[in-house]
């Protein structure tokens, strides 16, 4: 399993958590989305950079219960990122 994998399968669950507005599991990719985030700022790639730190804040919005202040990055940006890396 590749990064862009494991990257699109929280993608996806961060998606699920919005649709169901469910604050507990929103929280734990918060949490996950802030370390990579940190790991992410040694690695020259500051596309992928950006987009865990949007994740993170759009993780972040679903628990404070203000979903719709941002926006989740779409696969295309992921792919991008590690097009990025290439």
């Amino acid at each position: 399993m590749s990064l862009f994998d494991v990257l699109f399968a929280l993608r996806e669950k961060l998606l699920q958590a919005r649709t169901a507005n469910n604050r507990e599991d929103a929280e734990e990719l918060m949490i996950i989305f802030d370390a990579l985030t940190l790991v992410s700022y040694d690695s020259p790639n500051r596309v992928l950079t950006s987009l865990l730190v949007e994740l993170t804040d759009s993780a972040r919005d679903i628990v404070m219960g203000v979903s719709w202040k941002s926006t989740i990055p779409t696969v295309e940006q992921l792919q991008a990122a590690f097009s990025e890396a290439s």
